[in-house]
């Protein structure tokens, strides 16, 4: 079995869609209240790879099985305060 992790690309936002749906549908781990549209996840994408950090997905097989970005930025955090 092959897997690796590398930098994500435009082509890879179908793929990271449907696993993020996955989770917010039937899962508390993305603390998201509903799906985000595409064009949402590509725009978070966007912001942070223009912050000049990584955009990662985990590639298993030649399929994505995952992806790591920025979290804080969901609304469910609209009430949290850090210091």
């Amino acid at each position: 079995m092959s897997a690796g992790v590398r930098r994500s690309d435009d082509a890879d936002l179908a793929a990271i869609q449907h696993i993020y749906d996955h989770y917010v549908a039937l899962t508390l781990a993305s603390f998201e209240e509903a799906p985000p549209e595409a064009a949402e996840l590509a725009r978070r994408r966007d912001a942070v790879i223009a912050g000049s950090l990584p955009y990662l997905v985990a590639e298993r097989e030649g399929e994505i099985a995952g992806n790591a970005g920025q979290l804080r930025t969901h609304t469910s955090y609209r009430y949290t305060l850090e210091d």
